[in-house]
């Protein structure tokens, strides 16, 4: 665990997972961005992830008891068979807890009507 990305000032070339720690010397500004290899596929994956798990934790709105565990494997992305017509071609390989949001614990999640 460590900072992955070789532009920041605390790179670290062991760490074979970003921790989120990186750290950029923001004195100077790049004078030009190259966004020919740019791949947005796990970011768009977890935001059709999170659309439908947010359909999902909505159904109270109708009445329906949150299972917290089918809502805790959607959130890991641990078991989880996703529907929506995004992963028609494959399920997705990205974890929406990697996220920023981990203080968001799904381990005790009730929501009843």
């Amino acid at each position: 665990m460590g900072c992955t990305d070789s532009s920041a000032t605390n790179f670290n070339a062991s760490a074979t997972e970003d921790d989120g720690s990186c750290t950029y010397d923001v004195s100077t500004a790049p004078t030009t961005y190259n966004f020919s290899n740019a791949s947005y596929g796990g970011q768009i994956d977890r935001l059709n992830m999170l659309k439908e798990l947010e359909t999902y934790l909505k159904t109270v709105n109708d009445g329906a008891v949150i299972d917290a565990s089918l809502a805790k494997s959607m959130y890991a992305n641990d078991g989880y068979t996703w529907t929506s017509d995004a992963f028609a071609n494959g399920q997705p390989t990205k974890q929406l807890n990697n996220l920023k949001i981990k203080h968001l614990s799904l381990n005790n999640l009730m929501l009843r009507h």
